[in-house]
């Protein structure tokens, strides 16, 4: 069974973004059971079954690359759900999750090639 929690209302502005260089791509993906995670989770693509995962550096399978980040709360903990996802864009590090053990200086030159931007944020 597979949930679909993409008709959310608007995002308010909450630190995630870092700037509006990159456009903001977004999309829809399926976030694998088990999982309950907050908008900025950096998502990797399980090749076997298309769905997300949160990324994990230490992932045998491509998994271990980012794919996506998240763009809303979602609670997967009983069931697949689908999720809206940005594709695109800078991100504030400081608002952005992993797997444990991961962190976004792993993750910052793959996330590149795909236009996601890993930047640090400072307050002035």
């Amino acid at each position: 069974m597979t949930q679909d929690v993409t008709t959310s209302q608007r995002q308010d502005y909450d630190g995630l973004f870092s700037g509006a260089t990159c456009p903001v791509i977004t999309g829809t993906e399926i976030l694998t059971k088990g999982q309950n995670l907050k908008r900025g989770a950096v998502l990797g693509l399980v090749p076997s079954t298309q769905k997300m995962v949160l990324v994990n550096k230490s992932a045998v399978d491509d998994s271990k690359n980012p794919y996506a980040v998240l763009a809303e709360d979602v609670d997967a903990t009983a069931a697949d759900v689908i999720i809206p996802v940005y594709y695109s864009g800078e991100f504030n590090v400081s608002h952005l999750t992993f797997a444990a053990g991961t962190a976004a200086a792993d993750m910052k030159h793959s996330a590149r090639l795909l236009q996601l931007f890993f930047n640090n944020v400072t307050k002035g």
